[in-house]
């Protein structure tokens, strides 16, 4: 069976494989929390700001009405409000960087184990073949649980079963993986040219 499963993947590979589905599955897992965080973080900032406008156009009503008054003591009264405006404003921005702060959230995910399994399969060899080519892949069914395993993938988180086969190098991508471009509506395979779209080089 060991000798039957292949050589082992390296970190490198293990990490380019592993690590996307990962962050997608940390993702998904902490999305009801980030919600709540986010509809929390909202209700304070526009108290927040509610708070402090009321202040600053208080203060900024009062400077418009001392716009037109030339004595000394308006030319002082215009300055204290002036400073009071200053301030509110500094003041806002404190405490909207008080919120970012307090609900700045870093996850860290760390490798902690892994578990080698050896188990007897059925393997089944499926011949794929396109106008440029033909590709051999393998796909083990599980027999002591009744499942086979999801088909080989180039490309993709693996979330669904289906597969495309791209043309040019028959790489398997999920439905993501030939998309149409966002830009110029071209699909084109992710696996042969994952960072831009070959025709109008827009970022995939």
């Amino acid at each position: 069976m060991r000798h039957a499963a292949g050589p082992k993947w390296d970190a490198a590979t293990l990490r380019a494989r592993v690590l996307p589905r990962i962050e997608h599955s940390v993702r998904r897992e902490l999305e009801p929390f980030l919600r709540a965080m986010r509809r929390r973080l909202d209700r304070d900032r526009a108290r927040i700001h509610e708070y402090h406008q009321d202040l600053r156009l208080t203060a900024l009503r009062r400077l418009a009405a001392l716009a037109e008054a030339a004595s000394e003591k308006a030319e002082t009264d215009r300055r204290r409000e002036t400073m009071r405006v200053a301030a509110i404003e500094r003041e806002y921005a404190a405490k909207v960087d008080d919120l970012r702060h307090n609900y700045a959230l870093r996850v860290t995910v760390e490798w902690v184990q892994g578990l080698e399994l050896f188990v007897p399969v059925q393997r089944y060899e499926v011949l794929i073949k396109r106008r440029k080519g033909e590709r051999l892949v393998q796909i083990d069914w599980h027999s002591a649980v009744r499942l086979a395993e999801p088909a080989p993938l180039d490309h993709g988180l693996a979330l669904e079963r289906t597969r495309l086969v791209c043309d040019d190098r028959l790489h398997l991508t999920d439905l993501g993986g030939q998309a149409p471009c966002r830009s110029c509506a071209k699909s084109w395979c992710r696996a042969c040219q994952p960072e831009s779209c070959p025709r109008c080089g827009a970022a995939a």
